[in-house]
């Protein structure tokens, strides 16, 4: 039957109290499309960004090849936003416990060029200024040199006095 006019039809019409519980009916809520998850919960990033993230950090700790894992550093110095904490935390971690020199010196170089010199990650690669390799030990005082040299414009300001850091 037609709804006379001025009515409107009600049979098999979703009419929601909340505008976005009609787009979590229509997809399974564990099953939705990131951009519908941005959209209804902005902590959520569009899944590309998400997908490198993951995809990366995974790789920088599990792959067995040293040049998958050096791969997924220089990957990871690309990402941005709300991501960029999460691959800071992947990149300093390894640059403490990667077995490999090259990847050491790749999760540097990464972090150098994403312009971090908080506290946390200078020190951490003040330390691999001892490292047993020269190529680490290179990159290291590299990196804190352009870390520390206030031509940064991110994280926090350090200035060099000798070998220590001071706050």
């Amino acid at each position: 039957p037609m709804p006379k006019e001025g009515e409107m039809p009600t049979q098999g019409l979703i009419q929601p109290e909340n505008p976005n519980t009609i787009i979590a009916q229509s997809v399974g809520y564990g099953q939705m499309p990131a951009n519908m998850m941005a959209y209804i919960q902005p902590q959520y990033t569009a899944a590309p960004v998400d997908m490198v993230l993951t995809e990366n950090v995974q790789t920088l700790k599990n792959a067995n090849q040293p040049s998958q894992r050096e791969y997924a550093a220089d990957q990871l110095s690309k990402i941005r936003g709300v991501s960029m904490n999460l691959a800071v935390q992947a990149l300093a971690t390894a640059v403490k416990e990667d077995p490999a020199p090259l990847v050491r010196a790749a999760c540097i170089r990464s972090l150098t060029r994403m312009k971090i010199n908080t506290i946390e990650v200078l020190e951490v690669i003040n330390e691999k200024k001892t490292d047993l390799d020269p190529r680490v030990r290179m990159e290291a005082d590299q990196a804190l040199i352009q870390l520390t040299s206030g031509s940064s414009e991110s994280g926090n300001r350090i200035h060099q006095t000798g070998s220590s850091y001071k706050k």
